[in-house]
């Protein structure tokens, strides 16, 4: 689909993607590296879409929970908050906590 990533970068003001097929330790966390071995991405994943495939062109990603576009360190199944956050408060594994801070920025700008 020729522009859509251009066209979404244009319209969207946040994104999380995951760049570890392992993940966060979870029950999913050994099926997400398998499935990302038996498709052999040659890159980076979540263990189901290559970072590359996510990144939207000219967004500046960081690993830090609280940029809003979100290079962490999950797989596919951690995005969806299943497992919360990551052990040890490594702010690349926090899924749950960039999430909280996007409805935390937006009640912050609805009050001003």
């Amino acid at each position: 689909f020729e522009g859509l990533a251009e066209f979404a970068a244009e319209q969207v003001s946040f994104a999380m993607c995951g760049n570890s097929p392992y993940g966060l330790t979870s029950v999913y966390s050994a099926a997400m590296e398998g499935l990302a071995r038996a498709i052999g991405f040659g890159e980076k994943s979540d263990g189901m879409v290559p970072l590359s495939s996510c990144l939207l062109p000219g967004k500046a990603y960081e690993t830090h929970w609280q940029s809003a576009f979100y290079s962490a360190g999950i797989n596919h199944v951690d995005g969806t908050l299943r497992s919360g956050d990551g052990t040890w408060g490594l702010p690349s594994r926090q899924p749950s906590q960039w999430v909280s801070s996007l409805f935390t920025k937006r009640i912050e700008t609805l009050l001003v």
